[in-house]
Formats: structure tokens, sequence, C-alpha cells
């Protein structure tokens, strides 16, 4: 993480809902500890869903006052922070997107609209972390900075194209003071197969689970000797495994795939259940391809490889 002064501001998306409060704070804490400045972004709609018409010089009139309190808000919070905003209007996801390109991290607040709502107008908050080309954390409403745990927690699929992701995560580690958990999870999508291959070949999932950690996280032990790394492997669902060792911890960071694959894009259905239910923030990587001098085969990946030594 880079915390001299620079002149990319954290950018925080703004709705005038309860649910966007914890994303503000959590931006707010990032700006300071990145030494950098704070824009806000909020999109007026072209409609509201089902209702009455309401003419767009109304909409633009009410989204202008909603960023004024926001504005107002975060000078009350933060007297000492440089402070932006931009008001655009359309589709909201692509609009906080867009306002994102000059920025070095989105916040976003937790998805807090009606399934009638969402399917209307979109799912902003996984539309909006599929496609953000920085890092964007998803920050439940209830988030505060009140009491660190001085944990942070990484989600490792394999250890191909994994240096961005392990990167990040020791910067944010070592940013904050804290130790660095580091989690694999496998199972098998058949469950018979699952249970006969958890009784009989635990172990050497265990084995080829600590080895993709440990040459993942080599550079980053390297440079940042300091961060405490706890590897962790484990045999269940990936979201499931990755709620349980995320909490009681600051942050969950995990990797957008490369490709966007149906029904669930570039963020995956581990990363749609995590975006849904976390209590901590969930911070998620673009994906980026690992330098040529990094590259190396996956030794494991979360479903339905066979680990090291058994292909």
């Amino acid at each position: 993480m880079n915390t001299r002064p620079t002149t990319r501001p954290v950018l925080v998306g703004v709705d005038g809902l309860p649910g966007s409060a914890g994303a503000v704070r959590y931006a707010i804490t990032a700006a300071r500890r990145r030494e950098a400045p704070l824009r806000l972004v909020h999109v007026v709609p072209d409609f509201l869903g089902p209702g009455p018409a309401v003419p767009i010089r109304d909409l633009q009139r009410v989204g202008e006052q909603l960023l004024a309190d926001e504005l107002a808000t975060v000078h009350r919070l933060a007297p000492d922070l440089e402070v932006s905003t931009v008001l655009t209007r359309g589709d909201r996801s692509t609009g906080i997107v867009e306002a994102a390109g000059s920025a070095q991290l989105l916040a976003i607040g937790r998805e807090t609209r009606r399934a009638v709502d969402r399917l209307l107008t979109g799912a902003t908050t996984a539309a909006v972390a599929a496609h953000a080309p920085c890092d964007t954390v998803v920050v439940p409403s209830y988030w505060v900075d009140e009491h660190p745990r001085g944990r942070i927690v990484v989600g490792l699929k394999s250890g191909r194209d994994s240096v961005e992701l392990v990167t990040r995560a020791f910067a944010e580690a070592a940013a904050r003071h804290a130790s660095l958990t580091v989690v694999t999870a496998w199972h098998m999508v058949d469950p018979y197969f699952d249970r006969v291959e958890a009784r009989t070949h635990s172990d050497d999932w265990e084995r080829s689970g600590l080895e993709t950690i440990d040459g993942a996280t080599a550079a980053g032990r390297a440079a940042h000797p300091d961060v405490a790394v706890e590897a962790k492997v484990v045999h269940g669902d990936p979201a499931r495994v990755l709620l349980d060792a995320s909490e009681g911890s600051d942050l969950l960071l995990i990797s957008r795939r490369r490709w966007s694959l149906p029904p669930y894009g570039h963020l995956g259905g581990v990363g749609h259940a995590l975006l849904r239910v976390s209590d901590v923030p969930v911070e998620v990587v673009p994906y980026a391809a690992d330098p040529p001098a990094s590259h190396r085969e996956p030794e494991l990946a979360v479903t339905g490889l066979a680990p090291a030594g058994r292909r």
C-alpha cells in the first residue's frame, strides 16, 4: 500500500441510505491511512422503478441535495480530510465504475435494496465489484473503526496469478500492523466423492495446500518480515471456509476471476456469497496475471483438482 501523499483519491459511493454509512466511515479511515484525498460519488437514477414518473430535473435536485448532505456529514466526521464530490446520472453501477477510473480504492455499502428493485435496476454492489478498475471494498452498514482486531485474511484459490492479491494483502497487513492469515479451501463437487477424498487423502490436500501458500507468500514474507503469517488449508465449501476464517478479522481480501463465466461473472459464486453475508469488509482485487518471472503452475484449486503428487 502507498502511504505517501498521492493525488489519487479514495472513492466512496453514497446513496442517502443507511446501508452506505459503513462505507463512508471505512473510506474516511482508508483515506487517512493512505494520506489521500476523499471523493464522494452519487449517481442520480434515470427513473425510480414502479410508481409515478418523476421529472429528471427533480431527480437532479434531489441528487444534488443528497450529495451535499453526505459532504456535510464527512466534513463533520473528518474535518482534516480534503474532500470532493462527483454527481453523475444514469445506471448506478456504470456511473460508480466510471468514477473509479482515477481512484486508488473504492468503498461501497453492501446491497440493501429489495429483490424487486435489484431486478429492475441491477445489483449495484456485485456489478461494481466485478468491473471496477481499482480495488473495491464492500462494507457492512454497521462497520466502525473503534476496535481493530489486528488480523487480515486473504483467500487464495491457487498459486497461479496470485501475486497481485498476495502483495495487496501483505501491504494492508503491514500498514495496519496486523497479522495475515492465508486461507485455501478444497472440496469435491460430488458429495460421495468428497467424503471419500476427505477420509483417504486429506493429508495430501493439506500438504499440497501448504506448499501453495508457501510459494505464493515467499516474496511477501521477504518484503514484510514483521508481518506474522498463518497458513490454513481447510476442507469445506470455500465461501463458508472464508466466512469462518475471517470472523474476528479486520478485512477479507479475494481476487476476481480472469474470465466472466455465467451465472456469476468475474466474481464467481464464492465472491457473490461473501459480498452478501460477510460481517467484515471484503476487498475485491481485480484479476492480474503474474509477471513472467513469477509464473508457476497452480498447485491447488478451491474445488475439484487433485493435489500435487496425485495427478
